[in-house]
């Protein structure tokens, strides 16, 4: 993904954002740096067109990316992806969904290109993810020295030795494996009474809804 440049669209759309890859740096001393994933996925369109080259695509391609709605701008990121890869020769054309109607067809791999919220905090709950089994799987990822260093991090007591194989994790996944990113951290904020309940940052997670809000006496 050397085509989008993905911290001039945290910068134009989000404001206030981190850069990161799949482990979060408010979360995690196993993050990589913004410096270290620049490193990993520079924006070069003209490495992507080399890439293309090389895979035979010279002209570029025609493809579809089905992007999970929850807010004005993940649209405006979707199509600041189809603007950059268009520069490169990619035709990406956008399909809006619903949350609901984005969860269940990336669990049946129902899409092409995938763009969507994640809700992930701990390391080992993103790494969870990406196992043979997990419906979060979403792109079918199976890969032998992934889940040996996965191994290895859930029998490490060493912190520092764990956060080392978790960066092996994320170096691999964005270098080799490349089928997921978290190119975008972004914030959001909340600010509600004490007399409100049942109220969650994003009704999409935990079968909440919005609906199901209500103030108390006290």
């Amino acid at each position: 993904m050397e085509a989008v440049d993905w911290d001039g669209m945290g910068r134009n759309i989000r404001g206030r954002y981190n850069l990161t890859s799949l482990v979060r740096p408010d979360i995690s001393t196993a993050a990589l740096s913004k410096e270290e994933v620049l490193k990993l996925r520079p924006y070069s369109p003209e490495n992507a067109r080399k890439l293309l080259t090389q895979a035979g695509l010279p002209n570029g391609f025609s493809t579809k990316l089905m992007v999970q709605r929850v807010d004005d701008e993940d649209v405006r990121e979707a199509q600041w992806m189809q603007d950059d890869l268009a520069k490169v020769g990619i035709t990406m054309e956008l399909e809006m969904v619903d949350p609901s109607t984005g969860i269940d067809r990336r669990r049946n791999h129902d899409f092409a290109v995938a763009k969507a919220l994640r809700g992930v905090h701990l390391p080992d709950q993103v790494w969870r993810d990406f196992e043979p089994d997990s419906l979060e799987n979403y792109t079918r990822i199976d890969d032998k020295e992934l889940y040996e260093l996965l191994d290895r991090s859930r029998t490490e007591l060493d912190d520092d030795r764990r956060d080392e194989i978790y960066k092996q994790m994320q170096i691999r996944m964005e270098a080799v494996i490349r089928q997921v990113y978290y190119p975008i951290q972004k914030f959001d904020y909340s600010i509600y009474s004490e007399r409100v309940r049942a109220l969650y940052d994003s009704p999409i997670y935990q079968g909440k809804r919005l609906a199901d809000v209500w103030l108390s006496d006290s």
